[in-house]
């Protein structure tokens, strides 16, 4: 959950040692209010972590104006590699912002007994906000690989967490962000019909801290579970 994330992460193909782009800049478009608590995205309706497919795609089709050049594209070329990212394109969170859901995050802590009963949730998350930034602040801009979610919570005070250390921390806000994300059926069909029909690798990035493991435990469903992710 970075402080602060671009609605327009690229999803690309990629063919012949080039990437066409899919669907970048337009996939925050695709959630509209759906009712109270409910949001609808494509042909599926996500309610308190809920989804009901309402329609089934064919094989190889899709109505989704974001994919039918992507379809398109898998008919016509040799794609050797299906790159998405993973935030707000193979997955979409429940909350409007990233950072909304550190405010989930401190109430979780705190029914567990791990906050501290001092520390109001709200202000656990602007403690969490400002440790990325801090611990961000302490390494090259270009550095690769960027800063771990480890590092981030190794910049908290360790007294707000009766007695949790930085490596269990990230634990409980890789559990929440699996908590708090949905499928997106659409993407999701696109990758396996890549896979199915034409054998491609199907490889998920990020620009995020998290680690290849701790980024396949958040998007850890069913819908995904099938999908061969390459490393």
């Amino acid at each position: 959950m970075p402080a602060s994330r671009s609605a327009d992460d690229a999803t690309a193909l990629a063919a012949a040692g080039e990437s066409v782009p899919v669907a970048g800049g337009v996939l925050g478009d695709a959630l509209a209010p759906g009712g109270a608590g409910a949001r609808v995205a494509g042909d599926q309706v996500v309610e308190a972590g809920r989804v009901e497919l309402t329609d089934v795609k064919q094989p190889g089709t899709s109505d989704d104006l974001r994919l039918v050049e992507a379809f398109r594209v898998l008919e016509r070329e040799q794609i050797s590699v299906l790159s998405l990212d993973v935030f707000d394109t193979l997955v979409w969170r429940i909350v409007p912002e990233p950072v909304d859901a550190f405010v989930l995050l401190g109430q979780r802590l705190h029914d567990r007994g791990h906050l501290s009963p001092h520390v109001p949730v709200e202000l656990f998350a602007r403690l969490r906000e400002r440790a990325e930034r801090k611990a961000r602040s302490r390494v090259p801009v270009d550095k690769v690989p960027e800063i771990s979610l480890e590092q981030i919570y190794d910049e908290m005070p360790a007294h707000l967490f009766n007695g949790l250390g930085p490596e269990v921390l990230a634990g409980h806000e890789v559990a929440l962000e699996h908590d708090i994300i949905f499928p997106d059926l659409d993407i999701a069909h696109l990758a396996r019909h890549a896979q199915d029909q034409y054998g491609a690798r199907v490889v998920l990035v990020s620009d995020t801290y998290l680690s290849p493991a701790q980024l396949r435990s958040v998007v850890a469903c069913e819908t995904v579970a099938d999908l061969a992710i390459s490393e």
